[in-house]
């Protein structure tokens, strides 16, 4: 059961990057509406649990390399 909002949006971004397989905290940010920093707060926590892991980075144009993210195959 989902009992705090935090955990709804562990919840969200987890399914989210399920279905996406791969997934930037940026493009996170855009499809939740969440601030980047809640996202990033959320995705380093994460990682550190071992359920996500950074997998490369991919170009959008001009500005910084989005770091990608994906589930851990060895958490599932």
């Amino acid at each position: 059961m989902i009992n705090s909002y935090n955990d709804h949006k562990r919840y969200l971004i987890l399914n989210l990057i399920n279905h996406l397989r791969s997934v930037s905290r940026t493009d996170l940010a855009d499809l939740t509406g969440y601030q980047l920093a809640s996202i990033s707060t959320l995705t380093k926590q994460l990682i550190e649990e071992n359920i996500l892991k950074e997998t490369g980075s991919y170009s959008a144009g001009q500005g910084r390399k989005r770091t990608l993210l994906t589930l851990n195959s060895q958490y599932l």
